[in-house]
C-alpha cells in the first residue's frame, strides 16, 4: 500500500470506452468531464491525474449511475468500471501532513 497526502495525484489509466462511460452515463461535474476530455489518448487508453478525493468522488457517481441504470448491460459495465477503479483506490492510504 502506498501512502500519499490528500493533494497528491495518482495516475489512472482508462480506456477511451471507460472515459466515455463516465462522461455519458454519470452526472459527474464539468470539471471532471474537462479532465477526462483533455486527456491525451495513447494506444488504447488515456491517463488522467487525480487525487484520491477526486477518484472517490467519481466512484460515487459511477456507483449511483450503476444502481439506477435501466439497462442491465450498462449496469454491468458501470459495475465493472467501479470495481476496477476501487481496486486502484485501495492501493493507496491517505495521511495528513
Amino acid at each position: 500500500m502506498q501512502i500519499i497526502t490528500r493533494d497528491e495525484k495518482i495516475t489512472i489509466k482508462l480506456s477511451e470506452f471507460e472515459r466515455d462511460l463516465i462522461i455519458e452515463h454519470t452526472f459527474v461535474e464539468q470539471e471532471y468531464i474537462d479532465i477526462l476530455e483533455e486527456a491525451i489518448p495513447r494506444t488504447g487508453y488515456i491517463t488522467v491525474e487525480l487525487t484520491l478525493d477526486d477518484l472517490d468522488f467519481i466512484l460515487g457517481h459511477i456507483a449511483f449511475s450503476a444502481n439506477h441504470a435501466e439497462e442491465r448491460d450498462l449496469e454491468s459495465l458501470l459495475d465493472d468500471l467501479y470495481d476496477r477503479l476501487s481496486e486502484i483506490e485501495s492501493e493507496y492510504e491517505l495521511v495528513d501532513e
